[in-house]
């Protein structure tokens, strides 16, 4: 019989007893999928109730795929702030002088060749398309 009219009471009854028998166990969201109500629904009954502690809050925690890290926000990606960053860029060598440099992805994808500096830049457009270059056309 004490089933039946545990049916019977009102939502918000429901929620205070759950909250009352074990506090700190179940997030708002839990509850309201157990009852078959809204978030909204159960956060507006906490609220006027008072039971806000009595709940515990919900937090998105998962390791990073990149280091392992713990991060705190879910993201599509799954990785930390550091190792997205990192996961955009890439490693090339310059054309000029075989510096290792880090660029975009996009920007490596851009160019044909890649140099850390201007300096390297006019070294190299010297070196092959310069003065004399091509000198084994001339005397044809």
């Amino acid at each position: 019989m004490a089933t039946i009219e545990y049916l019977a009471q009102s939502t918000s009854y429901k929620i205070k007893d759950l909250a009352e028998i074990n506090p700190g166990k179940h997030t708002q969201a839990e509850v309201a999928r157990l009852f078959g109500v809204s978030r909204q629904c159960v956060n507006e009954i906490v609220t006027g109730l008072n039971l806000k502690g009595k709940f515990k809050r919900h937090s998105w925690s998962s390791l990073c795929l990149g280091c392992g890290k713990k991060i705190l926000s879910e993201n599509k990606s799954r990785l930390c702030r550091n190792c997205l960053n990192e996961s955009k860029r890439a490693r090339c060598t310059c054309d000029n002088c075989g510096e290792v440099i880090v660029r975009k992805i996009s920007e490596a994808k851009r160019h044909r060749h890649q140099f850390c500096n201007r300096y390297c830049v006019g070294a190299y457009a010297g070196t092959h398309y310069g003065y004399g270059v091509r000198s084994s056309r001339s005397k044809l």
